[in-house]
């Protein structure tokens, strides 16, 4: 299975939910891989504090902008319009309830015994 971005992040759990229905596993691009003490992974099992801190951090325009650019060597090239276009897909209905059930379910601990990266 191949996952690039969010869909890294898809095919990550479906490896973990169906071991045995996965020979190799390629994630591109993928978000990092965390112990859970990052403090967003303790309040999404929190109602309400989640979906605030998930639109103050991730769908807010500005916190992301913020975030972008200290992703980007030139943030000159990084332009308003092209944060609010990135979010856009973000804003659609049932996506922060998607990413927060995400989120709860990497609490569960992950065995990565199976896992090898691969380098170039």
């Amino acid at each position: 299975m191949v996952g690039n971005s969010l869909g890294a992040e898809v095919v990550l759990q479906f490896a973990i939910a169906h071991p045995n229905c996965v020979e190799k596993l390629v994630l591109i691009d993928g978000p990092p891989f965390h112990s859970g003490a990052f403090p967003f992974y303790f309040a999404a099992g929190i109602p309400i504090l989640n979906k605030a801190l998930l639109y103050y951090f991730v769908l807010n325009p500005r916190s992301a902008g913020n975030i972008y650019r200290s992703a980007y060597f030139n943030s000159d090239l990084l332009t308003d319009e092209e944060i609010e276009r990135s979010l856009r897909p973000l804003h659609v209905k049932g996506t922060a309830d998607a990413l927060i059930a995400m989120t709860l379910s990497k609490l569960t601990p992950l065995n990565f015994s199976r896992v090898r990266a691969l380098r170039r």
